[in-house]
């Protein structure tokens, strides 16, 4: 909260909303605390419902020209705002720029650019390729054509980020550090692995990857179809590299056939050694399951 007050934008043109998805520490009074102090702070409340449903919250309560998705537990490089603003007031619909991983014990930038340059949102996505994260971009509100898919908690930005930026046709792409993605985190919902929060991740996973193939029949834009079939065929082996990994043969087998009927399995070979080599097993659903039993009775013993 304090990197985002001290990030430069004034308080007299923006607004910050908090969305408090039934924290249960003391963020509830924190954030009564800012809303006192700071006029232009703005906090709304749920039940336990996820990251796509509180951002769908802040989404519709915001009134800006502009919105910029921050994760409660990453910061905004102090400053920042003096190198996006006179971007964002040439009315692009978008503004991209790189991030910086902080690790308990040094960081790293990422640097997915190196000059300041226009482009499409195809073509920015292709540079961004497979991060897709959600904070290291700005988007002009009006240019958002479709929301989060509500509860979901995985991959939800990368669903948001394809389906809406596949359409831009003004996005400046900017050679600074806008965003520190902090690495240590004691509970982030990506690093949960309990039976539960498998089984979650699958669904979401599914969830996404089936939007996505039903908008690749729906796009005509060679390019942006391109992309689509890029993301399906390394999200896919993703996925199903995860489940072997932690879900039971039972669950693979379920998404395995789903991912068939889609059309999405057997997956395309890659233009990577490593996950071509890791799909000749798993284009083979009876070999696949098998080696995931072995290896999971294994991690048992």
């Amino acid at each position: 909260m304090e990197s985002i007050l001290k990030s430069g934008f004034s308080r007299e043109e923006t607004e910050i909303i908090f969305v408090d998805d039934a924290s249960t520490d003391d963020s509830a009074d924190v954030l009564d605390e800012m809303v006192h102090q700071y006029s232009h702070v703005k906090v709304v409340r749920q039940d336990k419902s996820g990251p796509a449903t509180a951002r769908n919250k802040g989404l519709t309560m915001s009134e800006g020209e502009y919105v910029w998705f921050v994760d409660s537990d990453d910061r905004v490089v102090e400053g920042i705002a003096a190198q996006l603003l006179p971007y964002m007031r040439e009315n692009v619909d978008l503004v991209a720029f790189n991030y910086r991983k902080v690790y308990s014990g040094h960081s790293e930038d990422i640097r997915n650019f190196v000059v300041a340059k226009e482009d499409t949102g195809v073509g920015c996505l292709e540079k961004m390729h497979p991060g897709l994260y959600l904070w290291d971009k700005i988007f002009k509100r009006s240019a958002i054509r479709e929301h989060f898919i509500d509860n979901t908690y995985h991959i939800e930005d990368l669903y948001f980020n394809i389906i809406n930026m596949i359409h831009l046709e003004s996005v400046i792409c900017l050679p600074v550090c806008g965003y520190e993605y902090v690495q240590y985190k004691a509970d982030s919902i990506s690093k949960r692995r309990d039976l539960a929060s498998v089984k979650q991740a699958n669904k979401d996973a599914y969830t996404v990857y089936s939007r996505l193939a039903n908008q690749a029949l729906l796009t005509v834009n060679e390019s942006a179809n391109t992309l689509i079939s890029m993301v399906l065929q390394n999200g896919v082996a993703g996925h199903l590299y995860t489940m072997m990994n932690e879900s039971p043969t039972k669950e693979i087998c379920h998404y395995i056939e789903k991912y068939r009927t889609l059309g999405l399995y057997p997956v395309p070979q890659l233009d990577n050694l490593r996950k071509n080599l890791f799909l000749l097993l798993a284009n083979r659903k009876n070999l696949f399951v098998l080696f995931a039993a072995i290896k999971r009775y294994l991690r048992r013993e």
